[in-house]
């Protein structure tokens, strides 16, 4: 949070004079804040529902409460640098459920990799036109939703290649086909749900949101897709602000001031979001955990009396 913090004063400065001028005139509706954060604790239901017909497809059902503490814990770790803190502190936190470290990792890369294709081919459908890709980014695009659709029939055979090399067992081979569209499909309704709840957000914060949805769907799933695939930055800190101001400038949205400030209190909203469920939940279970069991508090009694003269 401090990090995030920093960030965000630091874009805030190079443009204060203008910044200022338009935080000034701030009027936020926060009914329209509430209804689109909302929206996103929907999102985040959804994908800890994608995520368990995973587990459970590979033969380690997880309970809905206990996947998504896990989720909620875990999704702390994307904001340390590396990318893959998050998925190393599930594979840990799963093994209570019997799920293995391999297993867990596999199917947590699998679903950050169907996720990001299904993202992608929500930015071709919608921001094709709307951004004026260049040509190159297109066919990329086309490529990789080609790669979402036989993504099925390859997964399989990867895992049992890696069971051949390694005599490893992942699992993968029971992910079928409908379980991968069926995640797919919700990853892009995933992507849809962020952006209906950006232009809320941007209506509630400047008090309009001009254009179509499509393009803030469109502006804000490439901002967030090219923040994530930057493993310099943690959480995509920065590098999806100016991302996204750019694209809701380039676009005609807004000007550069509104853009940058709409694209760091989204930063800040989100992020709020983000954090202060995990750290609930941590809190929570640190406070269910008793400091010492009764038999060993019996115990340090005698002990204690006997120091005492």
């Amino acid at each position: 949070m401090a990090a995030v913090l920093w960030f965000a004063g630091r874009a805030l400065a190079h443009q204060w004079h203008d910044v200022a001028r338009v935080i000034a005139h701030l009027h936020i509706h926060w009914a329209l804040v509430i209804a689109a954060a909302i929206i996103i604790f929907a999102s985040y239901l959804l994908l800890i529902e994608l995520w368990r017909i995973l587990l459970r497809t590979s033969g380690h059902p997880v309970p809905f409460g206990a996947a998504a503490h896990v989720w909620f814990v875990s999704s702390l770790g994307r904001y340390v640098p590396g990318k893959v803190w998050q998925l190393g502190a599930m594979g840990v936190m799963l093994q209570k459920f019997a799920v293995p470290v391999a297993t867990s990792t596999a199917v947590a890369l699998v679903n950050v990799l169907i996720n990001t294709l299904a993202g992608f081919a929500v930015l071709f459908i919608l921001g094709a036109r709307t951004l004026a890709l260049p040509r190159a980014a297109i066919i990329l695009l086309v490529v990789l939703s080609v790669g979402l659709a036989v993504m099925p029939v390859l997964l399989p055979r990867v895992a049992t290649l890696y069971t051949r090399i390694t005599s490893r067992t992942l699992a993968l081979e029971r992910l079928s086909g409908r379980a991968v569209w069926l995640t797919a499909f919700g990853g892009a309704v995933q992507w849809c749900l962020y952006g209906v709840a950006f232009w809320l957000f941007a209506r509630g914060v400047l008090g309009t949101a001009p254009g179509p949805i499509s393009a803030y769907v469109a502006a804000f799933t490439g901002s967030y897709l090219i923040g994530f695939l930057a493993l310099f930055a943690p959480g995509g800190l920065v590098v999806r602000e100016l991302v996204l101001a750019g694209s809701l400038t380039r676009l005609g949205l807004f000007t550069a001031s509104d853009a940058t400030v709409l694209a760091v209190t989204s930063r800040l909203w989100l992020s709020v979001l983000e954090v202060v469920p995990g750290l609930l939940l941590l809190a929570r279970r640190r406070a269910a955990m008793p400091d010492a069991s009764p038999a060993s508090a019996s115990e340090s009694q005698p002990s204690r009396a006997r120091r005492i003269p």
